[in-house]
């Protein structure tokens, strides 16, 4: 999105994949030739690709996902890069810096194509994007909206855009991406669209800046992923209140690392027996799952969970 916000000061832009139109929708629609098209692209659909050629594949994670599909993380990994496979040298790779490792460590990627073929791009800090940084960072906090941005940089240095203040601060972030709805005895965040580990990760990192503790709830459908890979981030929580089919899971680490938790089978449940302390605390609801276990999707999980706080919150003052 925010990356469709950029190019269309220059460009037509469309956007489709798992975000907007269905990419087997999209030629009916619109013309390649003249446009600029963002796909979010699936690990289902990239495991399964021929021909798909993308001049410019951005990269901005691997982390541990959809295991209840791919069953290893080694598949998962060779889906997302199997991407690579039809590139070549007019074309460019942009990912993060963090990516160097998992790339070493499995080995993997050559398998897919030589990377001295394709122009590689990180999202390494340049001085002449301090103060295109400035405003942005005060709208958007966290590591990942940092990283966001200089990734869609380097792409807009690719395009031969030139950037400038007024344009960042035009754009804002959809709902129930880590979005701050209350801020008085408590601070309540939602943040419905964490669909996996590493929004959790992102969310809890932007906010221990605040220095505050996080009460959190979370929870969902269940994905077999093990949980035990992120204990260390789960320990920085004061206490937490889990429901869905992955509770006993979520709770079983949470135990294990003697963090207070309380187990529900629903977020009503979550809601009506929320403890509200009388101290100042974060309250953080990013469920780090996805919602279909009960709901259809997460923004009705998110729109759900404001009805449910601002009942509780009220009721309560």
């Amino acid at each position: 999105l925010l990356l469709e916000h950029l190019l269309k000061s220059k460009y037509s832009v469309q956007i489709g994949g798992n975000i907007g139109i269905p990419i087997f929708d999209l030629n009916d629609e619109f013309n390649f030739e003249n446009e600029i098209l963002i796909i979010e692209c699936s690990s289902y659909m990239l495991a399964n690709i021929n021909t798909f050629h993308p001049r410019i594949m951005i990269i901005t994670n691997i982390y541990p996902n959809h295991l209840d599909h791919h069953i290893t993380y080694q598949h998962y990994l060779n889906s997302k890069l199997n991407s690579l496979k039809n590139m070549n040298i007019n074309d460019y790779l942009i990912t993060i810096n963090e990516l160097e490792e998992v790339f070493n460590k499995f080995n993997v990627i050559k398998s897919f194509i030589n990377l001295n073929e394709i122009k590689i791009i990180n999202d390494n800090l340049y001085y002449k994007d301090v103060l295109l940084l400035k405003d942005y960072l005060n709208t958007l906090s966290g590591k990942h909206n940092l990283t966001n941005l200089l990734l869609c940089l380097r792409i807009c240095e690719i395009f031969k855009i030139e950037l400038s203040n007024e344009v960042l601060k035009d754009f804002t972030l959809p709902k129930y991406r880590l979005s701050k709805i209350y801020d008085k005895s408590i601070i309540i965040y939602n943040d419905s669209k964490s669909t996996n580990f590493y929004s959790l990760i992102s969310a809890i990192e932007s906010l221990s800046n605040l220095e505050l503790p996080i009460h959190w709830i979370g929870g969902g459908l269940d994905r077999d992923e093990n949980w035990f890979l992120i204990k260390d981030v789960l320990s920085k929580i004061e206490v937490a209140y889990v429901y869905g089919e992955n509770k006993n899971k979520i709770t079983d680490v949470l135990k294990e690392i003697h963090v207070p938790v309380y187990c529900f089978e629903s977020l009503e449940q979550v809601i009506d027996k929320l403890i509200i302390p009388s101290k100042k605390i974060i309250l953080l609801f990013s469920p780090a799952s996805p919602s279909t276990d009960q709901f259809s999707d997460y923004i009705e999980r998110g729109r759900c969970f404001e009805n449910l706080i601002f009942t509780k919150i009220k009721d309560l003052l």
